[in-house]
């Protein structure tokens, strides 16, 4: 566990990605067609919330994986490394453009 002292020289950071997952939730909702009848801008919104909560939710850990302590288990180690590497970066940037 973190020492207090060692805590406080971390900012506090909000996680967003539950918001975000949230907003994509409500468009969902608000589809009032059945399925495959087009004209619906909350299909699209819900599924572009979607992509971003997504997006947040990996962004978070990785930077929660790096103010873990030096204790930390090795998963948390090896998720910091894969995620915080350029080429992750490159591969995650492809990823949501494809989609």
């Amino acid at each position: 566990m973190n020492e207090p002292s060692d805590l406080a020289s971390h900012p506090t950071r909000m996680l967003e990605a539950g918001v975000l997952f949230g907003i994509a939730i409500d468009a969902i909702r608000d589809i009032k067609v059945h399925s495959r009848q087009g004209g619906q801008r909350s299909a699209l919104i819900s599924i572009v919330f979607s992509v971003i909560a997504l997006e947040s939710f990996v962004n978070e850990m990785t930077e929660q994986a790096q103010n873990m302590s030096p204790s930390q288990p090795a998963e948390v180690s090896t998720f910091d490394r894969t995620n915080s590497s350029p080429m992750a970066r490159r591969r995650w940037r492809k990823f949501t453009a494809d989609c």
